[in-house]
């Protein structure tokens, strides 16, 4: 009988997921205006727990998206990152179980982008946090990361923002 007990308990031990060992964060930043095609097919996002995606900034009228493509992430040649770059991204990142993030801003905000200051203002700011809201839905992401900083941070603060 004991055998048996035995057996059976060793069994369903074998068939029962064992509990995954938390995976240490390591977060990568994926900076798009350097080329995302070319990350994505460089791939090693198994590596880090967390993708981010540097840099989403929303247009002169707070919109993020604008038929279909992102107004305002450069990919480094000029035009914006792609619609289809960015789901690419996405795919790469989840099938290795990492996070996926998208950064807003960054060091040096770029000319396509609305004056932050002016967008987080309350009668557009709403405008602004529902883009974001519809960015994270339409590529499943898992989340925002809010990269403003320096003079751009000050004048926020400034207006009372």
């Amino acid at each position: 009988m004991r055998t048996v007990l035995a057996f059976l308990a060793a069994a369903f031990l074998a068939s029962s997921p064992a509990p995954a060992k938390d995976r240490a964060v390591a977060i990568g930043y994926v900076p798009a205006f350097q080329g995302l095609d070319a990350i994505v097919e460089r791939g090693g996002f198994e590596h880090y727990s967390h993708i981010v995606l540097a840099f989403v900034n929303p247009g002169s009228a707070g919109e993020i998206i604008r038929d279909g493509d992102l107004v305002c992430a450069p990919d480094g040649t000029g035009a914006m990152i792609s619609d289809s770059s960015v789901r690419r991204l996405v795919d790469a990142a989840h099938r290795a179980n990492s996070k996926i993030i998208a950064s807003l801003g960054g060091g040096t905000i770029p000319q396509c982008a609305g004056d932050w200051a002016a967008l987080l203002r309350p009668e557009t700011r709403s405008m602004v946090v529902s883009g974001l809201i519809d960015l994270v839905d339409r590529y499943d992401l898992d989340g925002i990361d809010v990269d403003l900083e320096g003079e751009v941070m000050t004048r926020i603060d400034r207006e009372g923002n």
